[in-house]
């Protein structure tokens, strides 16, 4: 008899992928499911987001990022800012990180001094 097993292990594995990529589809509505991979340089490994830091969204056009340690913001604002496919640009008070946009549509912001 023909064994499906295998196949629905793997069926499984790419159906939850693409559930954890659709997590990062903008929506025009910000939301902490964003930042989910991204990794922070903290306490000597990389780790989580997620791990060192709560991220809420309490405006629709705003993400905010708490660390639970705050010698990590450095860490945690440039791990955001390194990270190529979000295309956000953090600032922080010294407390907290948040990145606020006028659109979280998908299209990245405009360059500055673009050329050409």
């Amino acid at each position: 008899m023909f064994d499906t097993n295998p196949y629905e292990e793997k069926m499984n594995a790419a159906f939850s992928f693409f559930q954890d990529e659709l997590k990062k589809v903008r929506t025009g509505r910000a939301h902490a499911g964003m930042l989910d991979g991204v990794m922070v340089e903290a306490y000597g490994s990389k780790m989580p987001l997620n791990q060192v830091a709560n991220v809420t969204a309490p405006e629709a056009q705003m993400l905010l990022v708490t660390p639970f340690d705050p010698s990590n913001i450095t860490a945690i604002s440039s791990a955001i800012r390194d990270n190529q496919s979000l295309g956000f640009n953090p600032s922080d008070d010294g407390q907290s990180d948040s990145r606020s946009s006028s659109s979280f549509d998908g299209r990245a912001p405009p360059s500055i001094g673009k050329t050409g």
